[in-house]
């Protein structure tokens, strides 16, 4: 028979036991508190403080340093130093003419160029050019008006003709040389190399030929690229125009442009 206060001391000594071992056994930590987690209000103020410090001096340094892409260029955005240029442009075209001292055809030609200039921005270049194409014609008699030549023929009848040529008379075959002059403008739309456009206008003669004194011009597009700072090609294609008072003629054309820069 169990004695009812041997029971409550031994209920006692399990509370006592069971305690103890709940203090003993190892607690977990409790999670950090906002104020401990967070940065303090003065690391804070000094983050802020070195921010603007540190993106200032990072443009500092891009302006101080400018990329690879950018050196080299003027305020305007083009190759510095480099504003006049010399321009060379060869290439060929079909020309339609009629003047009454040729018959109305239509030929092809070469033509060749040379302008000079000056950028005055990026994307616009002024100056001054003169074109010219030239073709031999010849007429079959003193009568007959110059037809355009695409090959030489003999002018007489034998090649071993002993008897003298007949003095004076008429002029039978000649050379006529087509120039135009006079000034340019050149409008780069994407900066200054690349595709452009241009036109030029001015006087216009064929030398040789009478009355043939008048006005002439081109329009053209072309796209440019610069293998060097100092000079550049181009491959182009417009239209030449020339009016004179007995006549007109009328040339589409494609041509090379060599440039060099000064």
């Amino acid at each position: 028979m169990h004695h009812p206060a041997l029971l409550a001391i031994s209920a006692s000594i399990v509370s006592l036991v069971l305690s103890a071992t709940v203090s003993a056994a190892p607690q977990e930590r409790p999670p950090a508190s906002a104020s401990s987690a967070a940065p303090s209000e003065t690391s804070k103020v000094a983050q802020s403080t070195a921010a603007p410090a540190t993106q200032s001096a990072t443009k500092e340094g891009v302006t101080a340093a400018p990329s690879a892409r950018d050196e080299g260029k003027d305020a305007q955005g083009g190759v510095q130093g480099y504003r006049v240029f010399v321009g060379i442009t060869g290439g060929i075209l079909r020309a339609s003419a009629e003047h009454p001292s040729i018959k109305k055809s239509s030929f092809t030609a070469p033509t060749l160029g040379l302008h000079v200039g000056y950028r005055v921005s990026s994307s616009i270049s002024l100056g001054f050019e003169i074109t010219s194409f030239e073709k031999y014609m010849r007429r079959s008699n003193e009568f007959a008006r110059f037809e355009p030549e695409d090959s030489l023929e003999a002018q007489a009848d034998c090649s071993n003709c002993t008897e003298a040529a007949p003095a004076g008379g008429k002029t039978m075959a000649l050379t006529a040389v087509f120039l135009t002059a006079g000034p340019r403008l050149e409008y780069t739309p994407f900066g200054e190399d690349g595709l452009y456009l241009g036109a030029f206008a001015g006087m216009a003669s064929v030398v040789g030929l009478p009355g043939s004194t008048g006005v002439g011009g081109a329009l053209r597009a072309g796209f440019r690229l610069r293998p060097a700072p100092v000079i550049s090609l181009a491959l182009e294609g417009g239209v030449q125009a020339q009016s004179f008072e007995v006549g007109n003629v009328f040339a589409p054309y494609a041509q090379l442009v060599l440039r060099p820069y000064f």
